[in-house]
């Protein structure tokens, strides 16, 4: 699917703004993905605020996706070069052009070039938002404009399940204001609307009331140390867990989501519940159908035929 090209530097900028506040709680190493990018002025407009907002130190610790179906968008987010009338409709507004001396440099020419230090920090990708997986995990902040009114219901569901997994818990989902709410045709009630004053539509990913459940088995247990667990979710019984928990980390063995269940996410949202309440969760003796699973989930291989996730600490 083609992504149009029509955009312009702070275009919806108070929207982000509002979606940049609403972030709860940065990683140690902020991530953002701007979906649908064009030529790259939503994530160098993001990058300009962000590096407003954050001290100098996360700042160089933060990477912002671009990402696009097309192709010929890499070259030109990888030069940050813009002509004079892609950069002319902010002039207008004092802030704004203020910032954009600051960040952007002109050359005598009246061509436009965004600084080093933000260029750095943008990283463009190929993606198809109606096919492809998310192309991470854990990420605080995504923003998609003008593209979600192409798609059918049925392709808004998987775009909105994809973004959904690809954010962390409480992640915030930045629309433009000409989409409806994903409450509704997102599936599994997803996410929740944050009233803001802006037209844009700022979204939080549902965090669900998971509860897990020891059962006291020995028929089980007798010949292991992994523990049985009942999951709930939102008080229903979905499924179970074969686990093991030291302290602060917590082995995982097997997950069963009960087939009535399935087709949900729930297997990746008990995954978020355990990093929320764990530093370190290992994946024991991965099969090779479901490393795929795990890696979109941000975990890596151990070499041991484990995978291995790791809470990032904040000062």
């Amino acid at each position: 699917m083609r992504t149009g090209t029509i955009s312009y530097f702070f275009r919806d900028k108070k929207g982000i703004e509002k979606g940049i506040e609403n972030v709860t709680s940065w990683g140690k190493s902020p991530k953002v993905w701007s979906a649908g990018c064009s030529i790259g002025q939503e994530p160098f407009t993001i990058a300009i605020l962000l590096a407003e907002q954050f001290s100098n130190w996360q700042f160089a610790n933060t990477i912002i996706y671009a990402t696009d179906i097309e192709s010929e968008f890499e070259e030109r987010i990888k030069n940050g070069e813009y002509t004079e009338s892609e950069v002319n409709a902010v002039i207008t507004n004092k802030e704004n052009m203020g910032l954009i001396k600051k960040y952007m440099k002109r050359s005598g020419t009246g061509q436009y070039t965004v600084i080093p230090e933000l260029r750095r920090k943008v990283v463009f990708m190929m993606h198809d938002i109606l096919t492809d997986g998310p192309i991470k995990s854990d990420f605080d902040m995504i923003t998609c404009k003008n593209v979600f009114e192409y798609f059918s219901i049925g392709q808004k569901r998987n775009a909105y399940e994809m973004f959904c997994r690809a954010l962390k818990p409480g992640g915030i989902l930045v629309m433009d204001p000409k989409q409806r709410n994903p409450e509704s045709e997102a599936p599994g009630n997803m996410f929740e609307r944050i009233r803001v004053e802006c037209p844009e539509r700022i979204y939080r990913k549902r965090k669900k009331q998971f509860r897990v459940i020891l059962i006291d088995d020995s028929a089980f247990n007798r010949v292991s140390d992994y523990t049985w667990t009942n999951i709930e979710a939102d008080g229903k019984r979905i499924g179970k867990a074969r686990v093991m928990v030291d302290g602060q980390k917590i082995i995982m063995h097997s997950i069963m989501i009960y087939p009535e269940f399935e087709g949900n996410g729930y297997a990746r949202e008990v995954i978020d519940f355990c990093k929320e309440k764990y530093d370190m969760i290992l994946a024991d003796r991965v099969r090779s159908t479901a490393m795929l699973f795990w890696e979109k989930l941000g975990f890596t291989d151990n070499k041991d035929g484990n995978y291995i996730w790791k809470k990032e600490i904040t000062n």
